[in-house]
């Protein structure tokens, strides 16, 4: 398959960034302004004790983060979707230095709140005109032990000069790093690279999916090192930050920072370790369906189903209309606008970015970048980024902007929700056990992925990252045998040293602990998808309040509010049934597809 030019996508599955910028010239305008305006933030210094002043500060900022976030994203969305284009990385560099420039000028914030003490403090917290920042305030209260002086908050803006080893990151695996020409079981050759790669794998063709995961091994192992170098020093980064604001251990600081508890984290992976066997049933079925004596890696994703997994976006439109009609006429409503206002950069082209994500600025239209392969599992992708999409949405309306995201480690929560009833939906309407088995595998996949594969790459960056705090080695091969240990234990599928770099090619290490974000974001979509699929009002009220709330309040009290508990064993043992549910009806239906073909 030959990735097309930029230039020859159809311009209707092209993203619309008109409301960010109306062109370069607009950035270059807006970026002058913005560059004048936080000029103005070392005036503030020395005035904060004056609460008129600090509200006045509090204000001015959030314009300035609005304007700075527009800029960046806009620059961000270009670049992403052709990393080749020069004009592109300009932009994205500029925005990107005065982001850091901006954050220098603020490093005197931290240390004078803290100076002015607890007393004062309260006296903000008491103040009405500051309740929509109340939390904020509080969280600074408890963690001023934590807190930066001057100096320090300096330096550590201007470390972003000089360690954006994501960028650098993605960079490599989506424009430098090469494979090599993959052969399909008639001969023929097909490019291959990221984005492409999970294509390959779903093919029907096993000598084609044999080969690119020996070309996609080969091209990780040979890019390992710069690979592994990048996330070294993310992690070497993190602890450094992390020993300076006295934290004990980057785990401690990211939980500290949401009011979440070690006890969550820990549940969760110890009920994935409990629950392991179900996968491995899965994965019995897998073979037996598949008519393997043996399944291998190259087999993990491969599709049961003999359905035509062709869907094209247009085709696809009709179909997640209908499904989104169980979240609500919010979600229908901005399904509609989301296609009429062109949202969505949908099919892949050379030099864009592989990633799938849905980003956006406080009052401007959520933008999706996608990599659209038509297939089944797109439609599957696409309520999951929707589903970021409308919790933007409902936020910027619901909160000011101080208050306009979720915290970070529920942040998972309606995509997931959103997700699980697109596919509830789509197994309804099937017309034959072929289509109940397509959508029913991607589901499977898609638990397991966040939940087990979740839970294996939390424990997996835990040791990486307890390592580098306990100043024990931690090299390309300790890394990759600890990645193997925990592969053995959460799959049956077997493992070979040629691809035990393969790993390298998960980005997600760069933000912490996001993979255990998502395992617990599916814990609780769960809960909610089913609520809402099933048209239990309240449930859906319950997701719509979770939403609204964006970080006005702690994701515990959030969601107990919205009737999840955390630290309840019922919600994980509702996930796991469901996951039984599912590879339950996998088995039956292979097995009855078994004894039909006999």
């Amino acid at each position: 398959m030959e990735l097309k030019d930029r230039k020859d996508i159809d311009e209707k599955y092209k993203f619309d960034l008109t409301e960010y910028c109306k062109d370069e010239q607009d950035f270059y305008d807006k970026l002058e302004k913005f560059k004048s305006d936080i000029k103005k933030i070392p005036s503030y210094k020395g005035r904060l004790s004056d609460p008129d002043t600090l509200l006045e500060f509090e204000e001015f900022s959030d314009k300035l983060d609005v304007d700075g976030d527009v800029l960046m994203c806009y620059a961000m969305f270009l670049k992403d979707v052709d990393s080749s284009n020069i004009s592109y990385q300009k932009m994205y560099t500029a925005i990107y230095q005065v982001m850091v420039e901006m954050q220098s000028l603020a490093s005197f914030v931290d240390e004078e709140l803290q100076t002015l003490g607890k007393d004062y403090l309260n006296k903000i917290i008491a103040d009405p005109r500051f309740e929509s920042r109340k939390l904020s305030y509080q969280m600074f209260i408890k963690n001023l032990s934590h807190v930066l002086n001057e100096r320090e908050s300096y330096l550590v803006s201007q470390m972003q000069n000089f360690s954006d080893f994501q960028s650098i990151f993605e960079v490599v695996l989506d424009n430098e790093l090469k494979f090599d020409k993959v052969a399909d079981s008639k001969g023929e050759l097909h490019d291959l690279s990221v984005s492409l790669y999970s294509k390959y794998l779903r093919s029907d063709d096993r000598v084609l999916r044999e080969n690119a995961y020996k070309a996609f091994s080969k091209g990780m192992s040979e890019h390992k090192l710069t690979l592994f170098s990048c996330m070294h020093n993310a992690l070497k980064e993190a602890d450094f930050l992390n020993k300076l604001q006295k934290y004990n251990g980057v785990l401690e600081k990211q939980l500290d920072g949401y009011e979440m508890s070690k006890d969550v984290f820990d549940k969760i992976i110890a009920k994935a370790r409990e629950n392991v066997g179900i996968r491995y049933r899965y994965q019995m079925a897998q073979a037996k369906g598949l008519g393997l004596e043996k399944m291998e890696p190259w087999d993990s994703i491969v599709a049961m189903s003999k359905s035509e997994q062709k869907v094209d976006f247009d085709s696809a439109v009709d179909i997640m209309r209908g499904a989104f009609k169980h979240l609500g006429k919010t979600y229908e409503d901005a399904f509609v606008r989301a296609i009429s206002e062109k949202w969505c950069d949908i099919y892949p082209n050379r030099n864009k970015r592989s990633a799938i994500y849905c980003g956006g600025s406080h009052n401007r239209h959520p933008v999706l970048h996608f990599n659209w392969q038509d297939n089944a599992d797109d439609m599957l992708t696409f309520a999951h980024e929707f589903g970021h999409a409308v919790q933007f949405l409902l936020t910027d309306k619901a909160q000011p902007i101080c208050n306009s995201s979720l915290p970070f480690v529920v942040v998972e929560v309606p995509s997931l929700t959103s997700e699980t009833v697109m596919f509830r939906y789509l197994y309804d309407s099937a017309q034959n056990d072929d289509e109940k088995l397509l959508y029913l595998q991607s589901m499977i996949q898609t638990f397991n992925a966040n939940v087990n594969g979740g839970c294996m790459d939390a424990e997996h960056e835990y040791f990486m990252r307890k390592c580098i705090q306990e100043g024990k080695l931690l090299d390309i091969e300790t890394a990759s045998d600890k990645e193997f240990e925990l592969h053995k234990f959460y799959s049956s599928l077997p493992a070979y040293d040629y691809s035990k770099y393969n790993w390298l090619s998960d980005g997600h290490i760069f933000v912490t602990y996001y993979n255990y974000m998502y395992s617990l974001s599916m814990i609780v979509a769960v809960h909610f998808a089913k609520g809402c699929y099933e048209g239990n009002e309240q449930v859906r009220q319950n997701f719509y309040k979770f939403m609204q709330t964006g970080y006005s309040k702690h994701p515990l009290e959030n969601l107990k509010e919205c009737g999840v508990d955390l630290l309840d064993d019922k919600l994980y043992n509702e996930a796991f049934e469901f996951f039984d549910k599912l590879v339950t009806e996998f088995e039956t239906l292979v097995e009855k597809r078994q004894k039909w073909q006999k």
